[in-house]
């Protein structure tokens, strides 16, 4: 399973915090990578929950394809979520109140790594 994110928005919609990354889940591991150079091993408490929200939105035939619910200065997700030759595309806001469990657990999730991300590019840099 490959779980692709971006995250974008915000107060101010700073290009800086703009992430995108990718969860790679395969049966020997898994890993979190983003540019330019965040990579991050998945516990495997960690990959089940992000495995197992995937497979709730891809069950939930009322999350379709379309645009996130706008919440001024709130983050904008888009995921796409790739498994045995299936393609689906998401998209949620944070603080968002229309959305389901599942697709709020991977928000969160992708939230939290989103600013670990942010947080190595500016450690890097210094």
């Amino acid at each position: 399973m490959v779980i692709t994110f971006v995250r974008s928005g915000g107060f101010a919609a700073v290009p800086a915090l703009r992430v995108s990354g990718t969860v790679t889940i395969e049966p020997a591991g898994a890993f979190v990578a983003a540019e330019p150079s965040y990579r991050r091993a998945l516990d495997a408490d960690e990959s089940r929950q992000l495995t197992d929200a995937a497979h709730a939105i891809a069950a939930d035939t009322s999350v379709q394809p379309k645009e996130a619910e706008q919440v001024r200065d709130a983050y904008q997700f888009a995921f796409t979520i790739e498994q045995d030759g299936r393609r689906m595309d998401v998209r949620a806001g944070s603080g968002s109140s229309s959305i389901s469990p599942a697709l709020q657990r991977l928000v969160d999730w992708a939230g939290r790594e989103a600013t670990s991300v942010v947080r190595a590019n500016i450690a890097r840099s210094r």
